[in-house]
């Protein structure tokens, strides 16, 4: 970790106890190819992560993490939200639960690894929660360095 990015965790550290939140920056190659580094928190059980500015200031709501991904498919992951929730949207109109919801505004409320319906195969989950208060989950196998959208599944009420 470069010596700004301990000087920053260190600030960072010492600001943020009072709220119980403890704030990392991840000092990576493939971090400093994004538009900002990626940032972690974690408050009690809760573990959050972004793509910060410099100096990793969090976001109004940061993505809420399932499961512990490996800091390089997060990235990913995080920076290829758009493009895979714009193929999900080809399934929704597939799918009996998500068609209504195909044109909804969505935003990215949490990322895991889960089985996808009834197939035992693990992928990345990532879960939208629409401005109609619904939910859509996501769930894409990695294709080289991209995600390809494998299944969809719409809830009613917000994400869980």
């Amino acid at each position: 970790m470069s010596a700004h990015a301990k000087a920053l965790v260190l600030v960072l550290a010492a600001a943020l106890p009072q709220l119980g939140v403890l704030a990392q920056v991840v000092d990576q190659a493939s971090a400093r190819r994004t538009l900002g580094a990626l940032c972690r928190a974690q408050a009690g059980q809760v573990q959050t992560a972004w793509l910060g500015r410099p100096n990793c200031q969090a976001p109004a709501r940061p993505v809420r993490l399932e499961q512990r991904l490996p800091d390089t498919e997060l990235i990913v992951a995080l920076e290829q939200h758009a493009k895979v929730l714009a193929q999900a949207r080809l399934l929704f109109a597939g799918n009996t639960s998500c068609a209504s919801q195909r044109s909804f505004n969505f935003a990215l409320v949490s990322l895991g690894v889960s089985a996808a319906g009834k197939q035992s195969e693990e992928m990345v989950q990532w879960v939208f929660e629409s401005d109609h208060k619904t939910a859509a989950r996501v769930w894409a196998r990695k294709n080289g360095a991209s995600y390809d959208v494998w299944y969809v599944a719409c809830e009613a009420g917000p994400a869980r």
